[in-house]
This record gives structure tokens, sequence and C-alpha cells, in this order.
């Protein structure tokens, strides 16, 4: 499937660390900050920290070839969603070009399982 491996998750409580900031400050000043900077919760806030597996660079960032990638990144984002629904329920609420994530890839074909059917697409060389 496409999306990528938790390797863990806690939650926490209490203001936001200035090293994690400050490490907003220069995703702020080198992206689009969909979201309003972290400093201004309290320390009765609770955050979930999702640690991920790396895959890949944001869609907003990544450099697509032609329109047949564009293609490619779409067929591959709504079949993962469209299994991710009706398997686990899963219904993303905050889907944007910053968190998609594409990766270049060997791999001819990405495999995926949907009811009970095993289908493969063409990679395209990419890895949405």
């Amino acid at each position: 499937n496409n999306f990528n491996l938790l390797k863990g998750s806690h939650v926490v409580k209490g203001c936001y660390p200035e090293k994690l900031l400050k490490a907003w400050d220069k995703f702020s000043r080198e992206k689009t900050a969909l979201n309003v900077r972290p400093d201004l919760f309290d320390e009765e806030q609770m955050f979930v920290i999702i640690e991920l597996e790396y895959g890949g660079q944001d869609l907003s960032s990544f450099v697509l070839r032609n329109a047949c990638e564009a293609e490619i990144v779409f067929k591959q984002l709504a079949i993962s969603l469209a299994i991710a629904e009706e398997v686990n329920l899963f219904e993303h609420r905050d889907l944007h070009l910053g968190n998609i994530l594409v990766s270049r890839t060997k791999s001819k074909s990405v495999s995926y399982t949907f009811r009970g059917e095993r289908f493969s697409i063409a990679s395209g060389g990419l890895m949405a």
C-alpha cells in the first residue's frame, strides 16, 4: 500500500518546546505554513507525536516531469484512500499537497488488495 509505516506515536501534554518552535519557524520561512504557530497553546494543551518512516517529498515541492506523472500520483492516491476508507474506516480530513508524499522508485508496479481482489498498476517510477 501507499501508506508510510508507523514507527511510533505518543500523546504529550504541555507547552510546545522551544526547539520545536524554532523548527516550525524554519519550516514556515521555507514553505507556507497552513497552521498557526503552536506557541499560543498553554501547559494544558495535548499533542500527538507521530513518527513515520521516510515517505518522500511533499507534493507541493515535488517536481512532476509531465502530465502522465500527475495522473499516476492521482491514481495511486485515489486507490489508497478508497482502500483506507473501506478497510480501516479512515477519513483524511486534512488532505492537501503538503500531506501527499511522493518519491521516485525503481519498482515497475504498485500492488493493492481491494475487496479481496489483488491488482497492480504501473508505478511510472513513482510512489505516492
